[in-house]
């Protein structure tokens, strides 16, 4: 059984924040901050999955795998090394109870 998949949801659903500001797109998961400037070349699409949960995705992270999706809001979507050129916000139809509601 492998590990890796619930531990991404638990890091997802308890130590990560996502922003979204006039000059750049960000996500902190735990301690890595993952940021995109926000300019005219930002496109965004709301991803539905089962259970009445789904992702809201940036640029490069619209229409990738979905069995990915944890880890591609874990990591970002990146190309070379640092730059990121898509990010995932991911969201679970259970939450904890120290999380925040969903809005």
């Amino acid at each position: 059984m492998a590990v890796r998949p619930y531990l991404d949801k638990k890091l997802l659903e308890q130590k990560t924040i996502y922003a979204i500001t006039d000059q750049r797109i960000i996500a902190v998961v735990k301690s890595n901050v993952m940021t995109m400037p926000r300019d005219q070349k930002v496109t965004c699409a709301v991803e539905c999955r089962d259970g009445g949960a789904g992702n809201v995705c940036f640029n490069a992270a619209i229409g990738r795998e979905a069995g990915k999706s944890r880890a591609n809001a874990v990591m970002g979507i990146k190309k070379g090394n640092d730059r990121v050129v898509g990010l995932l916000f991911f969201t679970s139809a259970t939450r904890t109870p120290s999380s925040p509601p969903l809005a």
